[in-house]
């Protein structure tokens, strides 16, 4: 996988499939729900006194109900080279319309 995302580093295809590449690389690091990744935020990386963060709003299904949305915000420490890797998708969605990181690939698939 980390031959091919090289290949295509100067092409489209590398911001189509950027979400696969980042559930896989962020899971190994953070446990994150399907459902919390979908609804990332475009300002869910940040820099802080020279250490990087990713911001996510925790969410949880409950018995009987469809979802509930959390008010608990947790953050995690992320390396460098994460950070960068979430910055340069932000930095090509700008100016798009969906605020969510993943609503892109929906956006991508339909094209399709």
């Amino acid at each position: 996988m980390n031959d091919y995302w090289e290949k295509i580093k100067d092409s489209e295809d590398r911001y189509r499939l950027f979400p696969v590449i980042l559930w896989w690389k962020l899971t190994t690091v953070i446990p994150i729900r399907p459902i919390e990744f979908y609804n990332l935020k475009r300002d869910c990386v940040y820099e802080k006194n020279g250490r990087y963060y990713f911001k996510i709003e925790r969410l949880k299904a409950e018995y009987g109900r469809k979802r509930v949305i959390s008010d608990i915000v947790t953050d995690f420490e992320l390396n460098t080279e994460l950070y960068f890797f979430i910055y340069d998708y932000v930095e090509y969605c700008n100016g798009k319309e969906a605020k969510q990181i993943v609503r892109k690939l929906e956006n991508r698939i339909k094209d399709l």
